[in-house]
């Protein structure tokens, strides 16, 4: 799971489009990542999930620096490190957010455009896991996304929180969409299917156009 969750950001950072099918990644460099992620988890196997050999994308670029000897090793190696030791290197390290506190905000307004869907799919896997770790602990996980909309604009976010809205149900997660204009989320098939498996919802103010819609 660990594996394809980083091969959804790293498909995320060498993308040339805004859908799955936009991909520039190969089966080749998916293998090749593959291999990497299991060399960097490694040493947090062999301690017992000790948390302080936790790796991050640090590591991962160190990894995939060794396979720089063939072509597709070396524009994975290449095409990442922007995100790792260039000037997008924001979620490259141990992170200093205190995300054990009761409530954890995140905002993603400054964020380019770029950088915004790869923040989004870390964002959805920190709630995940945390949703699963409440789940254990017998505590119900509340999840609000405001401007949800935004969250529709790729393919790769739609489909992270698409996951959330079908299967968070059944690990106690409350989730809630706030959005100024549904139009913008009836354009969106997954958006549709979701707003299908509401429980509840509010719709305030409508213009004549869109409550047509």
């Amino acid at each position: 799971k660990k594996s394809d969750y980083i091969m959804s950001i790293i498909e995320r950072m060498i993308s040339t489009g805004s859908t799955a099918d936009n991909s520039s990644i190969t089966p080749q460099q998916k293998t090749i990542v593959d291999r990497c992620v299991s060399r960097c988890y490694q040493k947090y196997l062999e301690h017992e999930f000790d948390t302080d050999y936790l790796p991050t994308l640090i590591e991962l670029q160190n990894e995939l620096d060794k396979e720089r000897e063939n072509e597709d090793g070396r524009l994975m190696a290449e095409g990442v490190e922007y995100y790792t030791r260039g000037s997008m290197d924001i979620f490259a390290h141990h992170t200093n957010v205190a995300y054990q506190n009761r409530f954890v905000v995140f905002n993603i307004r400054d964020l380019g455009d770029q950088l915004r869907q790869i923040a989004l799919i870390i964002i959805f896997d920190f709630i995940w896991n945390r949703m699963v770790e409440n789940k254990n602990k017998g505590i119900r996980t509340y999840c609000y996304c405001d401007e949800i909309h935004v969250m529709f604009s790729t393919y790769y976010s739609a489909y992270f929180l698409k996951q959330l809205y079908k299967r968070g149900r059944k690990y106690g997660l409350v989730i809630t969409g706030i959005t100024q204009n549904i139009e913008d989320l009836l354009k969106s098939d997954m958006a549709r299917g979701m707003i299908g498996n509401s429980d509840f919802i509010l719709m305030l103010n409508q213009s004549p156009e869109d409550l047509k819609i």
